[in-house]
């Protein structure tokens, strides 16, 4: 039969004092800083944004036309 004591390490963690601890940063897959876009229209990502060319051309005629 093994058995396991826990020894309790006066002052803090188990790893000791001299471990530094980090901030927690939330995690990100691409650093938003460190892109470049080959298309500056890329940037808004907005659904008005996303209307096509030609959904604009047609909207514009109908308009003229009133």
């Amino acid at each position: 039969m093994v058995t396991a004591t826990a020894t309790k390490t006066p002052g803090g963690n188990a790893r000791g004092d001299n471990a530094s601890r980090k901030p927690n940063a939330p995690f990100q897959r691409v650093n938003a800083n460190a892109v470049k876009y080959h298309d500056e229209k890329l940037k808004d990502n907005t659904f008005e944004s996303r209307v096509c060319h030609v959904s604009r051309v047609l909207l514009d005629e109908f308009l003229k036309a009133l």
